[in-house]
């Protein structure tokens, strides 16, 4: 009978486990078999907005590790405390990653237009070093030490995260464009 009163726990402790994996699949799209799992992905991100963000995804972890605390042993109790540390990290990473962002994007504005799509579209082009019409992790690097605010590898991995929204792992001139446009606020 106990084991059927901690059915809902169970069901939940697995589905949101399933998601976290979903969800962490792109850090693989190197391997072929793998890049399907991006629809998914997309469509898991679409039914809840939340996940798209990597606060989001540290408050996953954080209810993850609450589930299994409720479960009695050793193991679990291992990985509720390494969900937490995770969603800790997660949180201060988004907050950093989140302010660096405001400030690198402050900086590119400097004294043009910030409103004409021209001048949005001359920085664009001004950071996208090989002309592939996207914006690389290694792009965005190079141009958060341009403008004397450089990103890490993990900010840059969030900041990749936070400004592709079609999962291709590059920013397009429309991802570009919607940041720059939207309010600060919105990447912390």
């Amino acid at each position: 009978l106990s084991d059927f009163k901690n059915f809902p726990l169970h069901l939940y402790a697995m589905l949101f486990a399933a998601i976290i994996v979903v969800l962490e699949t792109n850090r693989f799209l190197t391997l072929p078999y793998l890049a399907n799992f991006i629809k998914f992905q997309l469509l898991v991100e679409e039914w809840c907005h939340l996940f798209t963000t990597t606060w989001g995804r540290a408050m996953l972890y954080a209810f993850e590790a609450s589930l299994l605390l409720c479960y009695v042993s050793f193991i679990t109790w291992g990985a509720a405390l390494y969900m937490f540390v995770l969603a800790g990290f997660s949180g201060l990473l988004a907050m950093s990653t989140g302010r660096k962002l405001d400030i690198i994007k402050q900086r590119m504005m400097g004294t043009g237009d910030s409103t004409d799509p021209a001048y949005i579209e001359s920085k664009f082009e001004e950071y996208d070093q090989d002309r592939s019409g996207n914006i690389d992790s290694k792009e965005l690097q190079n141009l958060s030490i341009s403008l004397q605010n450089p990103l890490t590898n993990a900010e840059c991995e969030v900041a990749i995260n936070i400004l592709d929204k079609d999962r291709n792992g590059k920013i397009s001139k429309e991802e570009f464009k919607v940041w720059w446009q939207t309010r600060s606020a919105k990447w912390a």
